[in-house]
């Protein structure tokens, strides 16, 4: 630097990361001491040279999030023309999230994973977005490798992530989850790896009362609707054992004359023949004055008794 004393000067890093955003990476005031901002951990050291008046911010264990183009700037509106960091020859990351479709009842709580490959999850800063049909993606909130989380506004601390080492995931939770939240929610690595979205649904818990109301009362119908039936069925059967008046007006006289082991003819009172079965005829079963047994039966099919 020219012109002034780095000894006696504040400066102020940013990284401007590939997707065009201005991350404030720390702040070295004159003092010696550093401040460092949400996102950027002890890795990242600024440094002064006296012997040659400059600044230096050292980058360690560098990471694929890291790239970017870093700017140096004193006096608050100063800037250096940058210098374009770009991380080379690693592995990307692969993100399965799981499930791919998660539902839950309002006010209960949701639980989102996205398991890594290729890099763990205790050196990796994860973000968490969502997109609802129609809208455009959001973001919802970092968390990076102090384990600080960063929330979007309009996103409270309802969402909370977490990392789970021994299956090298990031976990998302929701708690209280509200009908809003419905939405595909996606994690997101070295800024824009993406996985491949869990689809949350949130069912109003009054529409589930009012389902399960709904198809009690249709059990209760369909087996009030039986137990009529069945009663139904049963008086019939009992009305057919015992008859109905309309039988005892179906009723045929008739006079028999019977002839006796006497040889005795005599006329037996007139008796009452019961229609039973219109299909087979007439039956009769009777007894004379001498005590014999009779039977009369009268066939409709041949007309012939």
């Amino acid at each position: 630097m020219r012109n002034t004393a780095v000894t006696h000067t504040n400066v102020h890093w940013y990284r401007l990361s590939p997707m065009q955003i201005l991350d404030r990476v720390s702040t070295h005031p004159e003092n010696g001491s550093t401040q460092q901002y949400l996102g950027f951990m002890q890795r990242f050291q600024p440094s002064r040279d006296s012997s040659n008046n400059s600044f230096t911010l050292t980058i360690t264990n560098v990471q694929p999030s890291d790239a970017g183009v870093y700017y140096c700037s004193v006096l608050e509106n100063i800037y250096g023309t940058g210098s374009q960091l770009n991380i080379t020859n690693v592995n990307v990351p692969v993100l399965h999230q799981s499930p791919s479709l998660e539902r839950v009842t309002e006010a209960h709580t949701a639980r989102l994973q996205c398991t890594v490959r290729n890099a763990a999850v205790t050196h990796t800063n994860v973000h968490w977005d969502r997109e609802k049909p129609g809208n455009k993606m959001e973001w919802v909130l970092t968390y990076d490798m102090r384990n600080i989380t960063q929330w979007s506004p309009g996103f409270t601390e309802r969402f909370q992530s977490s990392r789970e080492p021994s299956n090298n995931s990031f976990i998302l939770t929701i708690t209280n989850t509200q009908p809003s939240d419905t939405g595909v929610y996606y994690c997101k690595v070295w800024g824009d790896i993406s996985g491949n979205g869990t689809q949350l649904t949130v069912t109003d818990s009054i529409l589930i009362i009012g389902t399960i109301l709904g198809f009690a009362v249709l059990i209760c119908i369909v087996l009030l609707t039986f137990f009529l039936w069945k009663q139904k069925l049963c008086s019939s059967v009992k009305d057919s054992t015992q008859g109905s008046p309309v039988e005892d007006q179906n009723i045929v006289y008739a006079t028999v004359n019977v002839q006796t082991r006497s040889r005795e003819q005599a006329a037996v009172p007139p008796v009452v023949v019961r229609k039973w079965d219109t299909a087979v005829g007439f039956c009769c079963i009777l007894r004379n004055r001498s005590h014999i047994r009779e039977e009369l039966r009268y066939h409709q099919n041949d007309n012939k008794s």
